[in-house]
């Protein structure tokens, strides 16, 4: 329960919710990423489209 007046303003909760939360999107990203290329490597009749997203994705990342 968060006391009214200073429980937002405590920076080591802010901080931690922020890695938390960097944490599961990068994790997510990450997990697309993978997904993303066996889905590539799969002789699908769409591999070229989605070997182009991976790459976009990862010159968002990389740049």
């Amino acid at each position: 329960m968060r006391s009214w007046g200073h429980g937002c303003k405590d920076p080591g909760t802010q901080v931690y919710a922020v890695r938390v939360s960097l944490s599961i999107v990068v994790g997510a990203v990450s997990a697309f990423l993978f997904v993303s290329q066996v889905a590539a490597s799969a002789p699908f009749p769409s591999t070229s489209r989605h070997r182009y997203t991976v790459s976009y994705f990862q010159a968002c990342l990389l740049s």
